[in-house]
């Protein structure tokens, strides 16, 4: 989420934390806000046992889609893992 404490880290880890971000930005305060709202709402009063994902696609980063996850397999490679 795009804060004061976000834009105060150091450029260098910003720029790999937005590369995992499809979206290529980081959400904002207002965006956050209206899906509590709405989960707050009478809208939302049959939704139950819900896990709503409200980060610009980022799980989507972990989809493989069948294939091999190559960080994954480096990861394995180093420390000796299948």
């Amino acid at each position: 989420v795009d804060t004061e404490h976000v834009r105060a880290m150091p450029d260098e880890v910003r720029r790999r934390a937005l590369a995992r971000v499809p979206f290529g930005r980081f959400a904002t305060c207002n965006e956050i806000a209206a899906v509590v709202a709405f989960l707050c709402s009478a809208d939302a009063s049959y939704l139950t046992g819900a896990s709503i994902h409200v980060d610009g696609a980022m799980r989507l980063n972990d989809l493989t889609l069948g294939r091999e996850d190559p960080d994954r397999a480096q990861t394995a490679e180093r420390s000796g893992s299948p």
